[in-house]
């Protein structure tokens, strides 16, 4: 007697849900994904190095010079949310296209995530960012 005899038949939907096109993501799932990438971001010491630390450079010298800006463009994290983005694709064996999975909204609310968990802190003088 095999197992699926004794126990009845065997369902198919939860292989089918680990194969499925990573556009059809249910919004539970992009916002993980999306979550853990972002703090994959935060943590990679490689990134911070090669893109945030000149950003917080920049940033803390335009607020110095216009004591006025509230916030900064969301755009200068672009490069590091790019890497980050293959660097979590090839690390976390991602299925599918990575331009899809990492599509243009994903990166732009990325981006927008770092400004907001970024700026008070570098406007504060939280960093220490050598001279």
């Amino acid at each position: 007697m095999k197992l699926y005899e004794f126990f009845g038949t065997i369902n198919q939907s939860s292989n089918q849900e680990s194969s499925q096109d990573p556009n059809s993501l249910k919004n539970e799932d992009k916002k993980e994904l999306e979550d853990q990438l972002f703090w994959f971001i935060i943590d990679h010491d490689d990134l911070h190095k090669e893109f945030a630390l000149p950003n917080f450079r920049e940033i803390n010298k335009a607020h110095r010079q216009d004591k006025k800006i509230s916030n900064h463009d969301w755009k200068i994290w672009m490069p590091m949310v790019k890497k980050g983005c293959v660097k979590f694709y090839e690390d976390h064996d991602v299925k599918g296209d990575p331009r899809d999975i990492f599509n243009k909204e994903v990166r732009i609310n990325l981006c927008k995530r770092l400004v907001d968990h970024f700026h008070k802190d570098i406007i504060n003088g939280e960093y220490e960012l050598g001279h």
